[in-house]
């Protein structure tokens, strides 16, 4: 016999939204799957060259600068669970009209 449960979704105090670029991880030693979430972005130079000529001023120079990925938030879980968030993932990127690319195929392949 069946029964209904009724969950509801209440936010934690420190809830928020994180833009993401990409993920980093992989197995931990332990077994779980662990998923570091990244945004990409350059971070300003330690200081920049200006030349000035009159009303004019442009950089010639900056130092330091450099590109990193900053790591916004990281998840662990059971590879079970990451497994299912993959295919999860994937339905909502194609229920938002994402059109996975052809897989591409040489010439000698016979599977086509």
């Amino acid at each position: 016999m069946s029964k209904k449960v009724t969950i509801g979704f209440e936010e934690d105090e420190g809830y928020r939204i994180v833009p993401v670029h990409g993920v980093w991880g992989g197995p931990t030693p332990s077994g779980d799957v662990m998923a570091d979430f990244y945004i990409e972005k350059v971070m300003p130079p330690a200081e920049v060259v200006l030349e000035v000529d009159g009303k004019v001023v442009r950089e010639v120079e900056n130092k330091g600068e450099r590109r990193v990925r900053k790591l916004m938030a990281g998840l662990m879980m059971r590879p079970e669970l990451a497994y299912v968030i993959g295919r999860w993932l994937i339905a909502k990127a194609l229920d938002a009209g994402y059109v996975p690319p052809e897989p591409a195929t040489s010439p000698d392949d016979d599977r086509h």
